[in-house]
């Protein structure tokens, strides 16, 4: 694979079946977002949603929101499947990383880490000054957490038992709010 045929563009309503492939193979059923909620997220925030492209296929996807910095963490405004508009403030300052996935076949060659760090950079020139970058992840995804902390967030609180899977093990999982203040 040359990383240079890799490509980032904003998403469109007509990647939505690329993006539910991609969200389905990343999560559990438990945890994946429906359909309506990812085209809520690109009518709402459509420079805040980017598909990442090899040899014109869309293979990765990320998105945010734009909230109102706040010192205190609701864990309410972090529920999945919750809705954009509702939250959403184009005016705010700061960014909430909503989701993030990568077909399974290209995992392991730094792609999330190129897609994570590009869309960094390029969704703070849409964010009239940004006070902070925040995100959740699973305790269990150490890759993942590595990029964040590599790229300066900080744990800065746990929702413990965040993720129900039900009678399914693990049951019950925790997640890791992290933040970058810039």
């Amino acid at each position: 694979m040359n990383i240079n045929d890799i490509k980032f563009r904003t998403a469109e309503k007509n990647d939505i079946n690329y993006i539910m492939e991609i969200e389905q193979s990343s999560f559990s059923k438990i945890v994946c977002e429906d359909k309506n909620v990812f085209l809520q997220r690109i009518e709402t925030f459509e420079k805040g949603f980017i598909v990442m492209e090899y040899n014109n296929k869309v293979i990765g996807y990320i998105c945010s929101e734009i909230w109102d910095y706040s010192e205190k963490i609701d864990e309410e405004k972090f529920t999945f499947g919750h809705l954009i508009k509702d939250i959403h403030k184009a005016n705010g300052n700061e960014v909430y990383i909503s989701s993030m996935g990568t077909l399974p076949k290209f995992r392991g060659h730094g792609l999330g880490k190129l897609m994570f760090e590009f869309y960094i950079k390029y969704i703070l020139d849409f964010v009239e000054s940004p006070k902070s970058i925040l995100l959740v992840v699973s305790e269990n995804w150490t890759n993942a957490r590595k990029i964040y902390i590599n790229n300066g967030f900080k744990e800065i609180c746990i929702f413990n038992d965040f993720i129900d899977y039900g009678n399914v093990p693990p049951f019950k999982e925790n997640v890791i709010v992290m933040r970058k203040l810039l």
